[in-house]
């Protein structure tokens, strides 16, 4: 919560903000192997059993992954639909075109999902 407060403290014009997801052969991923973070080596299982369907791992230390994606969402909830943020980006606005992308984009954001 530190973090998502803090970047509402900076007031940039954006965020991007995700979950780590650490790749094979990576000094993280690792030390995940090695503390147990993931149960199993998935990346070497999904490499001997490639699927369409196959969700890298988080690094759920702390939270369970769906935990982590509430967070997430919640993250970006409360960073872009702010009033202070969305009148600032509003007024900003030149063009018919340009207002109907943040719009799409910003209604975007009250869609967002947890995947499954």
């Amino acid at each position: 919560m530190r973090t998502i407060d803090f970047s509402l403290e900076l007031k940039p014009d954006f965020v991007h903000i995700t979950i780590l997801c650490p790749f094979p052969a990576t000094e993280i991923y690792t030390r995940g192997l090695k503390e147990g973070v993931f149960t199993k080596d998935h990346w070497r299982e999904f490499a001997k059993n490639p699927t369409p369907d196959f969700n890298p791992p988080y690094w759920n230390e702390n939270f369970s992954d769906r935990e982590l994606q509430e967070l997430l969402i919640f993250a970006y909830k409360k960073f872009y639909t702010r009033p202070s943020y969305i009148i600032r980006k509003m007024l900003k606005v030149r063009s018919w075109g340009e207002f109907k992308r943040k719009t799409k984009a910003g209604l975007k954001v009250f869609g967002m999902k947890k995947r499954d």
